[in-house]
């Protein structure tokens, strides 16, 4: 649904405010937007100093709680840290592992995995944790809803401190001390603390109390990862620990993050909330959702070898990759299902289900969905014990947690905060729940037909984007929940190029001019092709600077954009193609690429070249200016749609002579493509991707895998919207259906290999006969095959 853009009224700030900001008007304006309106709370704002935290002792329980670990450390008790498996938990754990051994302590931590416990405190695993001798154990992003977990440690002698931010139950469990800052009024400095924050306070708390509270301020950078990487509320003494964490960040940033940063292959670049919530998060992230997370304890303390972090950095580049991966075969799943369902979306809340969805990115992928349709949205999936798990995303201003609380007798569990949340629940209880939390939502005010409203914070033309107005804009950062970065909006403007982004093709890099003729590089994160306007349009964004190869510039970020309603549409049909034939060249590839020069082009190349990330296939094209052929279409459909989702002025021929396609070797590299799916995707698989990856069709991807099968090597367990879930086994082969697929296949193949070779075969004029007929045209012009095969 389109957003509503409402434009701030102009404001005129006070003189005492104007003055403290060097007679800077904008800034003085986006400070009171905030509601800063005087030069103390400026000061405040804009200049972090860490004599303003507020005392870590007004939360409630906190002096109780330091009594507690002071005395442990007086008697050198063993002390066990029960933390959570999302960057939150895991810096909320390094924080006070790393504070604690500082001060002496013995101390030993875990992080449940998500696969065999999810979230919380598994009792089972809390009884082997305890064997290590513990004799207070402190929790860390998680606890409050424990309360069997918590009884069975006092039950054992063990004295529990919580330090959580979750929503709190209707009754706390009975531990010595429950550190929440859900706990104090909404409007208290540290009431939007997330898990690593509540951490850094009692360390705080601790450390000042026994004089030494510089071991505290050494781990505050890794309090500001957690707050940032959690969505924290960015305001009072979040956006301070935040501001004084990434300062700590910059001027010395950790081995751990130095190797993260190298590699990715990342140059110089600049440590502030962006570098967390889309580069470090990610990665951090990625182990907890698919692995184990225990190991990035000690890496974020920096223990270990320069070998072991570079080892370990290696390790969660491939998983991150892995789960961007899965998180989009996920959510483009879920949005098929949408589009045969349309009453599922309509829904105040959707919700939906599949056997094979891995539940690590459920969260991430229940995000997109939310986004993308502006409703809160459940992904869940069905496990083998009967129980349907799952996480859930809101929009501002609908308290999931409070929601799902409503059908809370329904659930086996569930546990979160009002943005996001876990849950299981029997199958045979999905339909009630959905009924009761309906009910709940639309009762917290949500309103299917109200369109959601964008803030604007002004208006710019595109030639007031400057350096300098944008290190004005810089000086409100870090942006974040509650603090989030100024919007602007410019007026009637088109897009000029487009180029996509990522391994999965999912974000777009675009050029956007004015009437003027003024232009900006905009940059679409996980943009839906579709939508890319094709006319004149007004267009909200935001502003961030981008480093590459040393040198910065300035960028915008697409927010938004309303489409023109006397805008023409761009009419390619009727345009000329140029066609530049370098098939008799030794190096066709090499030769086409060194005639297109600085030009915009891509290279359509099946399967794409790992180290080119302009090579695309079939199903990842784009409007440009040159297209580089250097594979050969399957079908008379392929070169259709090529040509179509192009939209070239130049198409370059250099494409190598297409040799036969064989049973032997397309079934090895459809082998090949199995196992990859299985030791790196959990078994997943997406048929149009498959088809790429082979040069083939998705009918021969089909044979090939039946053929498989039949031969007892794999088990398809399902197949739905293109994605394919399947095990690798060992049985006995079925003879007759086995050979009845390698027939089929045997023709199918036979089938691209003549329509290749007619292709191949075409001169110069007879490949710009048909390209130009194909060309922004909506028929068809039939290739007429060799003995009538198409």
């Amino acid at each position: 649904m389109e957003s509503i853009w409402k434009i701030r009224p102009s404001i005129v700030p006070p003189a005492e405010l104007l003055e403290y900001v060097g007679q800077n008007t904008a800034i003085a304006c986006y400070l009171m937007q905030r509601g800063i309106t005087s030069p103390e709370q400026a000061a405040r704002y804009l200049k972090p100093d860490r004599n303003n935290l507020t005392d870590p002792l007004l939360l409630t329980d906190m002096s109780t709680a330091v009594d507690r670990v002071s005395y442990a450390l007086n008697k050198h008790e063993k002390i066990g840290i029960w933390g959570d498996f999302d960057v939150d938990g895991q810096t909320a754990t390094a924080v006070l592992v790393e504070s604690l051994q500082k001060l002496g302590a013995d101390v030993v931590f875990y992080l449940p995995i998500r696969g065999k416990e999810s979230h919380g405190i598994n009792v089972s695993s809390l009884q082997n944790f305890l064997k290590q001798g513990i004799r207070l154990l402190i929790t860390c992003d998680t606890g409050i809803s424990e309360a069997e977990a918590v009884q069975y440690a006092a039950d054992n002698g063990v004295d529990v401190i919580i330090t959580d931010h979750h929503t709190l139950p209707d009754v706390l469990p009975p531990a010595l001390a429950c550190v929440n800052p859900r706990r104090m009024p909404e409007d208290h400095p540290l009431s939007s603390l997330s898990g690593s924050g509540v951490a850094f306070e009692l360390m705080l708390a601790i450390c000042r109390g026994s004089g030494k509270e510089e071991i505290a301020f050494e781990s505050i950078d890794l309090a500001a990862i957690g707050l940032i990487a959690d969505l924290a509320p960015l305001k009072q003494d979040s956006r301070l620990i935040a501001q004084l964490g990434l300062k700590r960040l910059g001027e010395n940033p950790r081995q751990c993050i130095r190797a993260l940063i190298e590699t990715a292959k990342l140059k110089n670049p600049t440590m502030d909330e962006q570098l967390i919530g889309y580069f470090l998060a990610p990665r951090l992230n990625a182990a907890g959702r698919l692995e184990d997370a225990n190991p990035l304890v000690p890496f974020l303390m920096d223990q270990g070898s320069s070998d072991e972090r570079k080892a370990l950095a290696d390790r969660l580049e491939g998983m991150n990759a892995n789960r961007k991966w899965l998180c989009d075969q996920v959510f483009h799943a879920a949005v098929e299902q949408l589009d045969r369902q349309k009453e599922l979306s309509d829904a105040p809340v959707i919700i939906l289900s599949h056997s094979s969805w891995p539940g690590g990115v459920l969260g991430l992928a229940a995000g997109q969905i939310s986004g993308k349709f502006n409703r809160p949205a459940i992904l869940l999936n069905e496990s083998t014990d009967g129980l349907m798990r799952g996480s859930a995303r809101s929009i501002e201003g609908i308290n999931i947690t409070e929601a799902i609380a409503s059908a809370g007798d329904l659930l086996a569990g569930f546990g979160g905060h009002p943005m996001a949340a876990g849950l299981s629940l029997k199958k045979e209880n999905l339909s009630e729940f959905k009924h009761r939390l309906y009910q709940s939502v639309l009762l917290q005010g949500f309103d299917v037909s109200v369109r959601p409203v964008l803030e604007i914070d002004a208006e710019l033309s595109l030639c007031q984007i400057t350096h300098e107005f944008y290190s004005t804009v810089k000086q409100l950062a870090p942006f974040g929940k509650e603090n989030p970065p100024l919007a602007f909006c410019s007026h009637r403007v088109h897009i000029v190029s487009s180029k996509p982004l990522g391994v999965n093709r999912e974000h777009f890099k675009l050029i956007i001019e004015d009437e003027t003729g003024q232009t900006i590089p905009v940059v679409w994160w996980n943009a839906d092709e579709d939508e890319i306007p094709e006319g004149w349009f007004d267009f909200a964004y935001s502003l961030n600077e981008n480093i590459y190869k040393g040198e910065v510039t300035l960028q915008a970020v697409w927010l938004e954009s309303h489409e023109l309603e006397e805008s023409p549409l761009v009419d390619v049909s009727g345009k000329n193609i140029t066609v530049f034939d370098f098939r008799s060249s030794p190096n066709p590839l090499e030769a086409a690429l060194q005639t297109c020069g600085s030009s915009e082009y891509v290279i359509f190349y099946e399967p794409r070249i790992p180290d080119r990330e302009e090579t695309v296939g079939r199903y990842h094209l784009h409007p440009v200016d040159t297209l580089i052929l250097a594979s050969l279409p399957t079908s008379q459909k392929d070169i259709e749609d090529i040509i179509q989702k192009s939209q070239p002025r130049k198409v370059m021929l250099a494409m190598e002579k297409p040799g036969n396609k064989t049973n032997s070797s397309y079934l090895q590299t459809i082998a090949g493509l199995i196992r990859y799916a299985v030791s790196a995707r959990n078994g997943l698989a997406n048929l149009k991707e498959l088809a790429e990856a082979s040069n083939s069709r998705e009918e021969s991807v089909m044979t090939a895998l039946t053929r498989w099968e039949a031969s007892g090597n794999i088990q398809i367990q399902s197949f739905e919207n293109d994605l394919l879930q399947f095990t690798r086994e060992n049985r006995a082969e079925d003879t007759v259906k086995k050979r009845e697929a390698e027939l089929r296949l045997e023709y199918e193949l036979r089938e691209i290999t003549s329509f290749q070779k007619h292709i191949y075969a075409l001169s110069k004029d007879e490949f710009t006969e048909l390209l130009q007929s194909l060309h922004g045209k909506p028929t068809r012009r039939q290739i007429v095959m060799p003995h009538g095969k198409m």
